[in-house]
């Protein structure tokens, strides 16, 4: 996972703090097949008041989903 604050100040989204980017993987078992997802999130926590651990709880990999087949 990178998180970065980097946008902050140059964005219009309200609110905004941090964003991070997470790679997934994962092995399917029956056919070996490797799948890879990245998901990109919006926070309004600063470094100063949250940790990775936070951020990592604070993703939800139903909304990754939708987010992926929209793209």
């Amino acid at each position: 996972m990178t998180a970065s604050d980097a946008l902050v100040g140059d964005s219009d989204w309200p609110g905004l703090r941090q964003f991070f980017r997470l790679e997934r993987s994962t092995v399917l078992l029956k056919t070996g097949e490797v799948r890879a997802v990245i998901v990109y999130r919006v926070t309004s926590l600063d470094r100063a008041h949250t940790t990775v651990e936070r951020l990592l709880r604070l993703t939800w990999y139903g909304v990754d989903e939708s987010i992926q087949s929209a793209c």
